[in-house]
């Protein structure tokens, strides 16, 4: 028995109504970060000196799990490792050194998750105000693992209080500011997430006063194929305020750093923020202008970043492959009419479609073509079968796309029988039984049983 165009018209209405954010099991990661650094400058309480923030990012994989040994818990694997942050002059002397160490525990000695789970920290240093480098290195104990990286050419900004002063953009994850709340900073290489809203904090230094301070800001999209800018945003602030306002501050543990929102005022030291509704961006490469004056004191900062999709479901990134998962949706005459375009004529083609089925066109992201293409990831790979390496192609990868996971499978293997599945949707009040006659893996939908 094979699907029908009706079954397949309620199964795609049932996509809308089970989407669970944050639970899928695609098979493809992410392409792997890697090790992220990133530094940030910013005013220090002490004369003559700044701030140095050091943010970092490790993949949980990139250190060895072993099992623990240990009487406490003998049932867990644990890894262990060794972060080293070292400041040094252009001479190449050390300035300051941190050493932070790491200790991971799992229950398995693979991660089973389909994310990229990462472990994150950051060292504050106070130092004067002049050049540096930064000797980073991350030790696994376990083996013989080593990453190092040197950044070098780091200019610490001369925060002086005679002078209006501006530190670089900062971005931080959108959220409520409330005292004493740890601050979330992206840390991704300096990009944004897709379809996140984000805050940019800056501080202002300098002995003026508060109320004469005027701050311009403008966002820009940068457009690759002409090398021009195209104003996305922009606003004035006339006057700050001088009550009421809350900044970032640094909060030690245990030799580490973190950020807390902090409401104590500081003289000569003025938070600026400014917030963008990142959920209506597309992805591409951005500029900010950020423009503070008082009186004849003008200065000014640009921050170019990009909007990246970090997690976007493998099968999107190839319009071919995300064209050719469209065939359990589209008629046979828009399958016809995508497969037969140019490559540009194709992709608006492809866009428009999914714009009919967005059900949030006021952000950028599509939720619902997010949750079929990572469906479709997870069918590919989990639905192989000797005959055909693209389970997509298969019943059980139709099935998958378009019903999502099932509440329960229960498994048929006896010698004389054929190997069978049954698939239950309670929510859909059907079962789907698959049988595998070549007894190769090739699941063929056998019936559709009414629950």
């Amino acid at each position: 028995m094979r699907f029908d165009r009706t079954v397949l018209t309620l199964l795609f209405v049932a996509i809308y109504s089970s989407i669970t954010f944050g639970q899928h099991d695609a098979p493809f990661r992410s392409q792997s970060p890697g090790v992220l650094i990133e530094v940030h400058n910013f005013p220090s309480h002490a004369e003559s000196k700044s701030r140095l923030d050091v943010l970092f990012k490790i993949p949980e994989d990139f250190f060895i799990f072993v099992k623990d040994n240990s009487e406490v818990s003998q049932d867990q694997f644990i890894a262990e490792g060794e972060v080293n942050i070292e400041i040094l002059s252009m001479k190449g002397e050390s300035q300051a050194h941190t050493r932070l160490k790491k200790r991971l525990t799992r229950e398995q000695s693979q991660d089973p998750s389909p994310k990229n789970n990462v472990i994150e920290g950051m060292s504050t240093f106070i130092l004067p105000m002049s050049e540096y480098s930064i000797a980073f290195e991350v030790d696994d104990l376990h083996s013989s693992r080593k990453y190092s990286k040197k950044l070098s050419n780091i200019s610490l900004q001369d925060f002086s209080k005679e002078h209006l002063s501006l530190s670089n953009p900062f971005f931080v994850q959108s959220q409520r500011l409330d005292p004493g709340y740890t601050l979330k900073a992206f840390n991704d290489g300096g990009d944004v997430p897709f379809g996140q809203n984000f805050d940019v904090y800056l501080e202002l230094a300098g002995e003026v006063p508060v109320e004469s301070v005027k701050v311009k800001y403008f966002l820009y999209r940068l457009l690759q194929e002409t090398d021009e800018r195209s104003l996305v945003t922009g606003d004035s602030i006339r006057q700050l305020s001088k009550t009421g306002s809350v900044s970032i501050s640094v909060k030690m543990n245990n030799n580490e750093s973190s950020y807390v929102i902090d409401s104590t005022p500081v003289a000569s030291k003025h938070p600026l923020w400014l917030r963008f509704k990142g959920d209506t961006l597309e992805q591409g490469n951005y500029e900010l202008d950020v423009t503070a004056s008082s009186g004849t004191d003008v200065v000014m900062k640009k921050e170019k970043f990009s909007i990246r999709w970090f997690d976007m479901p493998f099968s999107l990134r190839s319009l071919d492959m995300a064209v050719d998962a469209l065939e359990y949706l589209a008629t046979e005459g828009e399958m016809k009419f995508l497969h037969g375009a140019d490559e540009h004529t194709r992709r608006q083609l492809f866009e428009e479609f999914w714009k009919k089925r967005d059900p949030t066109p006021h952000t950028a992201s599509n939720e619902v073509m997010t949750e079929y293409y990572r469906r479709v990831d997870h069918a590919f790979r989990a639905f192989s079968t000797v005959r055909d390496n693209n389970g997509v192609k298969t019943d059980r990868g139709k099935a998958y796309i378009l019903y999502g996971p099932p509440a329960k499978i229960d498994r048929e293997l006896t010698p004389r029988t054929n190997p069978r599945e049954v698939w239950s949707y309670p929510s859909l009040h059907q079962q789907l039984v698959f049988i595998d006659e070549s007894r190769v893996g090739d699941y063929k939908l056998a019936a559709v049983q009414e629950k």
